[in-house]
């Protein structure tokens, strides 16, 4: 299934979700929350010159989950920030793999889609 076909059908869903997209290349990955993922990524292939990717998305129950995770992986992930607190010099997987610890070390409840 193609990745815009994915993220189609996680639109649809209700609530908020927690996301890793990747830069072509995987040099770059980004952490954030939407309610609709599709129209996120959609933003930021606008404003990116390089090939982006939706590569994890997860549903949380609430606005204040997704941002307690968000914030969380990111404080995870630390050095890897650039530009305040956009985009990260770390792959998808280490991206990945903050968020997986956040929802563990903050006890929240999430499905991977």
């Amino acid at each position: 299934m193609s990745d815009f076909a994915r993220l189609s059908d996680i639109s649809r869903m209700y609530g908020w979700h927690v996301y890793v997209v990747q830069e072509e290349g995987d040099q770059y990955s980004k952490i954030g929350t939407a309610q609709n993922p599709r129209y996120r990524l959609g933003g930021l292939r606008g404003g990116n010159p390089r090939q982006l990717e939706m590569v994890a998305v997860w549903h949380v129950s609430s606005r204040q989950d997704a941002l307690r995770v968000e914030l969380q992986a990111l404080a995870n992930i630390g050095a890897s920030r650039l530009h305040g607190r956009d985009w990260l010099n770390a792959s998808a997987e280490e991206a990945m793999a903050a968020v997986r610890a956040a929802f563990d070390q903050l006890k929240i409840e999430a499905r991977k889609l």
